[in-house]
């Protein structure tokens, strides 16, 4: 860390000697790019060198700022193998978004001086056909005369060709054709599979469609690296759609195709199309060394490489939490968010440009902070009165002590602790009698959070006139609903005594009655009997009766008497029954 103070002092030192105009500067130092010149293949990888010279000075610190064209380079990897620096003022980064390499680095005493040191390697990936140049925007190369002299004398950039390699696929000699008046126009090609010319995709059997009209006599396919092949003019056939049996290797290609009719070949049309189809490598998940365990916020640095259609995006999942795209930049590195104490994963995954992914994963642990110990509260306390707890716990930390209610649900109180590790937490909520445990969490400024203490039993109880209203109101209500049910049946006893004492006297009334028409009723039939009796004793006085006669009369007197009898005996029978 010393050390580190110390150069950053030297370069600022540096740089103020520099604007002030103080040092005169010494020519005789250079940064140049090798090779200077090159022709590479679009989709394979190729590296240059940032080297140093400096024949006639001892140098011990140097700079600069490389730009590319993104739209036709990407970078790859950074590689300070073999570096004559022995110690980066701060890691060499790039940017793929802005085309800028930046590195800055420091050699101790003595220093170093002679001819194509090696500052750093930059490997490229080519993306399109055409040039590249790349160019020292910034340098700086400082002499170890104690003055921090800028020794620079030219900055030597490079300049690359971007080419397209021909594959086997379909074989055929491009040659020149000449577009005759009135050939075909040149047809509209659409693909299922690989609709956008701007896209890459990751499927290798590409199929191509077009619309062929009646007139047309032949049909000229070819595919290859370059935008604007000639087909020739050897006919195919005569078909509307070609899908590619084998598998196209990978890379940025072109479908031309020209079609022909009685006015000749037609104009031809140029389609691109991107394949990749193998997934990115060499996916490192790097975590940066904690000076401290208990820090919440862990970072990572994350880099990965693609050979063909180049990185796209990353993936990032905490703990299996929804994943985040993450843009990568230019020190590659991830930051978590604040994380609670324990163990955890990182699960990354890297896509290229045509959607192939790579997955990886690493643990990593966050070290609780020393859990905060209750020392004083209130074993028993009546309900209504203050709940204070006493303690001790990280200095400066905010304490939030969790109360368990009998019901299992919890209320939380916060309090940070003095400078001296000291807190109070009180509560002056009425809660209900019972048993309740209470523990104890402490988080610093940056979020770390420590394990719970050690939890302690509360015991509220109610005041004695409320617990003898308590026990008045428990006994109550047992009683009243007792009570209620005697009240209840005493009615209902009343009730039906009262509805059967009704039914009675109805009853005795219509008995009565029924009475008195039976005497009626059979008081008339005995007079009317009697009648008879009486017509038959008339008869017997004039005249001797005959035998018949004479039995009727015996029988209707017996009939009578015994029909008399029988009524008396029942009414008698019902008024015991309704008395």
């Amino acid at each position: 860390m010393g050390r580190k103070i110390y150069y950053s002092k030297i370069i600022s030192i540096v740089a103020v000697v520099l604007f002030l105009g103080l040092a005169t500067p010494v020519l005789g130092a250079t940064l140049s790019l090798t090779p200077a010149t090159g022709t590479y293949t679009v989709g394979v990888p190729f590296t240059t060198t940032v080297v140093v010279t400096s024949s006639d000075k001892t140098a011990n610190a140097l700079s600069g700022l490389v730009t590319f064209p993104t739209d036709r380079l990407e970078v790859v990897s950074l590689s300070k193998n073999n570096s004559v620096i022995t110690y980066w003022v701060s890691e060499p980064s790039y940017s793929n978004a802005t085309g800028q390499i930046k590195f800055e680095g420091v050699v101790p005493n003595p220093g170093f001086s002679g001819t194509g040191k090696k500052v750093l390697s930059i490997t490229f990936q080519p993306k399109i056909i055409g040039s590249a140049k790349l160019t020292f925007s910034e340098g700086s190369v400082l002499a170890n005369d104690g003055q921090g002299t800028n020794i620079l004398s030219g900055l030597a950039n490079a300049n690359y060709g971007i080419v397209p390699v021909k594959l086997e696929s379909p074989a055929k000699e491009a040659t020149t054709a000449t577009t005759v008046i009135g050939a075909p126009g040149a047809p509209q090609v659409t693909s299922t599979t690989h609709p956008d010319p701007a896209l890459w995709y990751n499927n290798s059997d590409p199929i191509f469609e077009w619309e062929l009209a009646s007139d047309i006599t032949g049909v000229n396919i070819l595919a290859d690296h370059s935008p604007s092949t000639n087909p020739g003019t050897a006919s195919d056939g005569r078909f509307s759609t070609y899908s590619y049996k084998k598998a196209v290797k990978d890379g940025a290609w072109y479908f031309h195709l020209r079609l022909r009719n009685a006015g000749g070949w037609g104009d031809i049309t140029h389609f691109g199309f991107n394949i990749d189809t193998v997934p990115p490598t060499d996916l490192q998940i790097i975590p940066i060394e904690r000076l401290d365990a208990t820090d919440p916020v862990v970072a990572f640095t994350i880099t990965a490489t693609d050979q063909g259609s180049g990185l796209d995006r990353y993936e990032i999942s905490v703990d299996g939490a929804p994943a985040i795209i993450w843009p990568d930049n230019a020190d590659h590195r991830f930051i978590t968010p604040v994380m609670k104490s324990g163990e955890h994963t990182l699960l990354v995954k890297v896509y290229d440009r045509a959607g192939n992914e790579l997955a990886g994963s690493v643990n990593f642990s966050i070290a609780p902070l020393p859990a905060p110990k209750i020392l004083d509260y209130p074993r028993e306390i009546a309900t209504g009165e203050i709940i204070t707890l006493r303690g001790e716990a990280l200095a400066g930390g905010l304490v939030t002590v969790s109360f368990k209610h009998p019901d299992g649900s919890e209320t939380t109180r916060e309090s940070r602790a003095d400078q001296a590790g000291k807190f109070v937490i009180s509560s002056d909520e009425k809660w209900p009698a019972g048993v309740y445990t209470a523990t104890a969490m402490v988080k610093d400024n940056r979020g770390a959070e420590s394990a719970p203490s050690e939890a302690v039993v509360l015991t509220l109880y109610l005041p004695a006139l409320w617990q003898w209203a308590n026990n008045l109101l428990r006994w109550l209500s047992l009683i009243v609903p007792i009570l209620v049910l005697i009240i209840f049946l005493i009615f209902i006893i009343l009730w039906s005594y009262y509805r059967l004492r009704r039914i009675k006297q109805a009853v005795r009334r219509e008995s009565r009655e029924a009475t008195e028409a039976l005497h009626k009723s059979f008081d008339f039939l005995r007079e009317k009997s009697r009648d008879q009796l009486a017509l038959l004793e008339k008869a017997k006085a004039n005249r001797v009766l005959t035998k018949e006669e004479s039995a009727i009369a015996e029988s209707l007197k017996q009939s009578l008497n015994d029909v008399e009898n029988y009524v008396r005996k029942e009414i008698v029978d019902i008024e015991k029954i309704v008395d």
